[in-house]
C-alpha cells in the first residue's frame, strides 16, 4: 500500500518531465516525493495564510456567526433579526397562497415541503432554530385564538 501511496505521487510529478516511473532510480522517486510534498506544504500555507478558512474545517467568520446565531449560542443582532423576519414573512406569505395554517404537522406539513421549500429553507437559515420553531406553532397558536374570539363574537359573548 506504501508503494502504491508513492507512486501516486512520483506520477504526479513525472507526468510534467514526460518520464516514465521506470527511467528513475528508487533515491530519484523518492527525492521527488519529498519536494512534492515540500511545494504541496507551502502552497496551502500560503493560501492559508490569506484566507485561514479556505482548507480548513472552519468557515468563514460570517458564515461561523450565522451558524451560532441558528444554534442559539448567540443573540443575533439588529440586522440580523430582521432578516429573519423578512424571511418568516415571505415563508408565511408562501403559506398563506396555499391556505396552510400548520406547517409543521399533517397534510400542511406536507404542502409546506412541496410548495414552499425554498421559503422555508431562507427562513431556517435567517432565524434561530428555536425561533423557526416559536413562529411556527405561534402562527398555529395565533389562528386558533383568533377562530375562538370569532366564535365568541357569533355567540355574542360578554367582552371583559
Amino acid at each position: 500500500m506504501a508503494e502504491e501511496l508513492h507512486s501516486i505521487f512520483v506520477i504526479g510529478d513525472l507526468t510534467s518531465y514526460n518520464l516514465h516511473p521506470h527511467d528513475r532510480t528508487n533515491s530519484e522517486i523518492h527525492h521527488s516525493a519529498i519536494q512534492f510534498d515540500r511545494v504541496n506544504k507551502q502552497q496551502t500555507a500560503r493560501e492559508t495564510t490569506n484566507r485561514p478558512w479556505a482548507y480548513s474545517t472552519t468557515s468563514p467568520p460570517e458564515s461561523k456567526r450565522a451558524e451560532e446565531v441558528r444554534k442559539g449560542a448567540v443573540a443575533p443582532d439588529r440586522s440580523e433579526r430582521k432578516r429573519c423576519w423578512e424571511a418568516r414573512d415571505n415563508f408565511y406569505g408562501c403559506l398563506d397562497k396555499r391556505n396552510v395554517i400548520d406547517s409543521l404537522n399533517g397534510d400542511g406539513k406536507k404542502t409546506a415541503e412541496r410548495e414552499c421549500a425554498a421559503e422555508n429553507k431562507q427562513f431556517e437559515q435567517d432565524c434561530a432554530a428555536a425561533w423557526v420553531t416559536y413562529f411556527k406553532k405561534f402562527r398555529v397558536a395565533d389562528y386558533q385564538k383568533k377562530k375562538t374570539f370569532e366564535r365568541l363574537d357569533k355567540e355574542n359573548a360578554n367582552k371583559m
